[in-house]
C-alpha cells in the first residue's frame, strides 16, 4: 500500500471529483510476491471509474508505470511518464517527455505556501479521502473477498 497509494491520488488528481467507494481484491501471497498483485476499482461522485492494477509478476521488459484515460471520445496513454500519446477522430499525437513526476514541484509549491501562509496545493480533506481509499483497498484485500467499503473524507470545519 506504501507506493499503491500514489496510484489512488493520481487517479483522483486526473478524475477531479471525490472517491466515492471501492473494491478491490489481490492474488494469493506467494513467496515471492506479498500483497503485490492488486486490483481496485475506484467510483467516483461524478461517475466516473478507475481501474488500478497494481502488478508485481509481470516481466521487467514492460513500461513499469502505465496510464490511459478514456474520456469524451478520446484516449492519452502515459509510459513511464516518458511518452504521451492522444488520440482522438483516429488521429494520435505523440509526444516524448523528460521522465518528471512532479515531485520537485509539489516540494516547492508546499514550501511556498509554509512560508506565505497560502493555500497548500492538495487540500487537507483530499489527502485524508485518498488515505481512506487506499485504507478501504487494504482492508477489502484483508478479508479476501471483494469489498464495497464507501470512502468519505470528515467535513472540516474552520478550526480544522
Amino acid at each position: 500500500m506504501g507506493e499503491f497509494c500514489h496510484f489512488v491520488d493520481w487517479a483522483r488528481f486526473v478524475v477531479g471529483s471525490p472517491i466515492k467507494s471501492v473494491q478491490a481484491a489481490a492474488l494469493p501471497n506467494g513467496t515471492r510476491y506479498c500483497q503485490d498483485n492488486v486490483s481496485a476499482t475506484l467510483r467516483f461522485q461524478d461517475g466516473s471509474i478507475a481501474n488500478l492494477l497494481y502488478l508485481a509478476n509481470g516481466d521487467k521488459g514492460v513500461a513499469k508505470e502505465y496510464f490511459e484515460v478514456f474520456c469524451e471520445g478520446a484516449v492519452a496513454r502515459l509510459e513511464d511518464f516518458r511518452a504521451l500519446s492522444l488520440t482522438r477522430n483516429g488521429k494520435t499525437k505523440r509526444t516524448q517527455l523528460n521522465r518528471d513526476k512532479g515531485h520537485r514541484p509539489q516540494l516547492e509549491l508546499t514550501l511556498e505556501a509554509i512560508r506565505s501562509g497560502g493555500t497548500a496545493p492538495i487540500c487537507f480533506q483530499e489527502l485524508v479521502e485518498v488515505t481512506g481509499a487506499t485504507f478501504a483497498v487494504q482492508e477489502a484485500i484483508a478479508k479476501d473477498e471483494i469489498v464495497t467499503s464507501p470512502v468519505e473524507a470528515p467535513a472540516l470545519t474552520s478550526q480544522d
